[in-house]
């Protein structure tokens, strides 16, 4: 095995045992290891770009999070040790909130709108993408852009197809249909590709057939953009709600008269100045301009002035923008010309829906099951069409809330996220294609060991937030919030391993020691809610007591980033279990450590996180 990872560009060599890379469908990856520099002179900085690569194959890339160093074995000594966070290129999509209009049409058109968001950092759209199904006009306001992909991957569902977005690692950006992709390898009886056994287990968390979903009914303001790719010329007019703005070189004292500024952007506010007869009277603008009845105006960005209408409501879109110019041009969404204000809408719905349709009731679920209602909230869906949407995307999640979950290991390479597996295993009674979810990755006993989870059937169980949040914790109270299909969860369906060993002792001492197991198995919560830690512990000798602790390693040496279970006294080498309640913070990591209440004294302990 040649593993090869270079952080800011530079080959870094890792402490043995430290690498974890956890990835998820249709969400934000995860690697962390530890460096050790001995002269300290490896430092690793925030938003230096990570790749690791697995015999030349790129296994992870993306920008380094957290960096945090500590003297080597906790001495002040120039050893320095960096522990490195970093997070894939998905991670982006959490930078940048989307306040648009994105026009109706392909999936194709609405990525090729949403990747200017994306384009600073160096993410293109992938070549291949494929134009995809329909979609309806969507609003968004202040939304953020992971959750606007959310919501097309919920359309997407409604509309009898199951795509995923992601952005890889080497920052292209593109969304696929479910099962298009098929994982290099198979499971069968005897194939030899598990170590150990495949664990099958049939979840039914968040399932409904009925689903109530609440919408905004607030009237929506009209608007269209003015767009400069260069600077205006004298005489050039700009005509917005009723009134004509003339540009000058040298300004005269005559009701819209507008002078040209340096540059482009400085016209552009003087402009605005004239409309909202903002500062700058006699000066940027004419003295006699009066003010617009109709529009007020603002900087969208240096180049780009947004025309508001202040009348909400439909009305809007009658007012007319036109201009005589030459290098600037009236656009709405996605660049496309207008001769009036858009995308206005008047407050006449209602705020709730119902998927199925009415009409549609009873249902076969219904009847198989009895009545099991959910409300969800889409306070970013203006029309009824975007809310029904959503609501029939929320329902055909609910309902395929019923497959079973496997779960196995292998030290075989080459599964990852989104792949179809068809895994048959005459013992569990199974022979079904799987989609799979979940890869966790770390290096033991000088290979890589993953740990697989997949989900039955080609129907994703909602985006990455549902996913991670299953597996990494969330806390919701009352009904879900929903941006698009995303409905948090409070469970973890399995026990998250936190490492350990009662085979292998540690000279402990009174001092809190991290568990041993090849290197602790830590957790990255991406929710917030209420657990517990269930620990076994031991003593190597008779009348020593051993303690557990949950540590916050995000926090640490804070005060309360250790949460600590009881010191237990048990003859010598006899295992006892217990459990101890832990708080668990959104974004935080966090490994189990231990000690004893005797000085020298050597110990045991191994547990797992689970929701309370």
């Amino acid at each position: 095995m040649a593993l090869t990872i270079t952080i800011g560009g530079t080959t870094t060599v890792i402490d043995e045992g430290s690498l974890s890379i956890v990835t998820v469908a249709n969400g934000i990856d995860r690697m962390t290891c530890t460096v050790t520099s001995i002269d300290g002179s490896i430092r690793p900085a925030m938003d230096a770009a990570v790749v690791v690569s697995l015999d030349g194959t790129v296994i992870f890339g993306g920008l380094l999070d957290k960096p945090t160093e500590r003297g080597f074995d906790g001495l002040g000594l120039t050893p320095i040790t960096t522990e490195v966070d970093a997070l894939d290129y998905n991670a982006l999509t959490e930078r940048r909130v989307v306040s648009a209009t994105i026009p109706a049409g392909t999936l194709k058109a609405a990525l090729v709108f949403l990747t200017t968001y994306l384009s600073s950092y160096g993410v293109t759209l992938d070549a291949a993408q494929v134009n995809g199904p329909s979609l309806p006009e969507l609003v968004f306001e202040d939304v953020a852009l992971t959750d606007v992909f959310a919501r097309i991957e919920g359309l997407c569902v409604s509309s009898g197809v199951a795509y995923v977005w992601n952005i890889s690692y080497t920052k292209v950006l593109g969304m696929y249909l479910v099962g298009t992709v098929s994982a290099p390898w198979n499971i069968a009886d005897g194939d030899g590709h598990i170590d150990g056994d495949l664990s099958l287990t049939p979840s039914r968390e968040g399932y409904a057939n009925r689903v109530l979903t609440k919408f905004m009914e607030a009237a929506r303001t009209a608007y269209a953009f003015l767009a400069a790719s260069g600077n205006f010329s004298n005489a050039e007019t700009v005509t917005v709600g009723g009134q004509t703005y003339t540009f000058q070189t040298v300004l005269t004292d005559v009701n819209g008269r507008v002078l040209i500024g340096a540059t482009a952007a400085a016209s552009l506010n003087n402009l605005i100045a004239a409309i909202t007869l903002g500062a700058g009277a006699g000066t940027l603008y004419a003295s006699s301009t009066t003010l617009n009845g109709s529009v007020t105006a603002y900087v969208q960005t240096a180049t780009l002035m947004k025309a508001l209408a202040l009348a909400v409501g439909a009305s809007g879109n009658a007012i007319a923008c036109t201009h005589t110019c030459v290098l600037a041009d009236w656009v709405g969404e996605g660049s496309i010309p207008r001769v009036t204000l858009g995308y206005g809408a008047d407050a006449a719905l209602t705020n709730r829906t119902q998927s199925p349709a009415v009409s549609a009731e009873p249902t076969a679920e219904q009847t198989a099951h009895g009545l099991r209602e959910v409300v969800v909230s889409a306070p970013d869906c203006y029309t009824l069409a975007a809310a029904q949407a959503v609501g029939d995307a929320e329902l055909v999640r609910r309902v395929a809330a019923t497959a079973r979950i496997a779960q196995y290991a292998t030290y075989d390479d080459g599964l990852r996220k989104g792949q179809t597996q068809t895994i048959t295993k005459t013992t569990r009674h199974i022979n079904a294609s799987f989609v799979i979810t979940d890869v966790r990755a770390r290096d033991r006993f000088s290979k890589i060991y993953y740990e697989i989870t997949a989900v039955e059937g080609m129907t994703p169980q909602g985006s990455f937030r549902d996913t991670y949040q299953q597996w990494s914790g969330s806390a919701s109270a009352g009904g879900t919030l929903i941006s698009g299909a995303v409905a948090p969860v409070t469970v973890l369906p399995v026990p998250h391993y936190l490492g350990g060993t009662m085979q292998v002792s540690l000279p402990v001492g009174t001092t809190y020691t991290r568990v041993l197991d090849g290197g602790t198995t830590p957790f990255i919560a991406r929710g917030t809610f209420t657990g517990i830690v269930r620990a076994t512990v031991k003593a190597r000798a008779a009348a020593v007591g051993v303690q557990p602790c949950l540590r916050c390693v995000t926090d640490y040496p804070a005060a309360g980033s250790e949460q600590t279970g009881a010191s237990v006294v048990t003859g010598a080498g006899v295992e006892v279990e217990q459990t101890f309640p832990v708080s668990i913070v959104t974004g935080k990591r966090y490994e189990l450590y231990f000690k004893t209440d005797t000085a020298g004294a050597s110990g045991y302990a191994a547990g797992q996180l689970e929701t309370s």
